[in-house]
């Protein structure tokens, strides 16, 4: 399914601006600058981590939750390369976001490690230690999402009562 995303918006780059082709696939491309062909991967990648991510806890890996942790860590890394690479948005504020977003997941999945670990290496104590650093890494990425989100509805708010002016 990724690989035909990405050959429906390279075969259709033509129609990408078309009013009648956006408002039908818009939503596959909306957000992304598409002046570089490697920014089309921006919804494959994102649409193979999450079938990887099924896959692998559905199916292929479901009794080995180190290997499953480690997919995802390699899949966190490979992703966080291309947007800090690719920066595949229009706007900064969304490659910001993209990249704050994923190293908060790279970051959880480091110490979710710690925690899957052999018992005899981590007492009681550490776990939750690890366990509340996990949930404020978590709460820090909610807080600075919702404060972008607030600051630019705000903006947003005003220039347009400014229009209205």
């Amino acid at each position: 399914m990724p690989v035909v995303v990405f050959y429906f918006l390279l075969h259709n780059q033509s129609n990408l601006k078309n009013e009648s082709f956006e408002s039908m696939f818009g939503g596959l491309y909306k957000t992304l600058n598409l002046n570089r062909t490697d920014r089309y991967m921006f919804n494959v990648a994102f649409l193979a981590r999450r079938l990887m991510y099924a896959l692998s806890i559905g199916t292929f890996f479901t009794d080995i939750t180190m290997l499953n942790v480690l997919l995802q860590i390699l899949m966190s890394i490979m992703l966080s390369v291309y947007l800090a690479h690719s920066k595949p948005f229009e706007e900064k504020k969304d490659n910001f976001i993209e990249i704050m977003n994923e190293l908060t997941i790279l970051f959880v999945l480091y110490l979710t490690l710690g925690l899957i670990t052999n018992d005899a290496l981590l007492s009681g104590e550490e776990r939750y230690t690890i366990g509340y650093v996990m949930i404020g890494l978590i709460l820090l990425n909610i807080a600075v999402n919702f404060a972008i989100f607030l600051y630019t509805t705000v903006f947003e708010v005003i220039r347009a009562v400014k229009k209205l002016l």
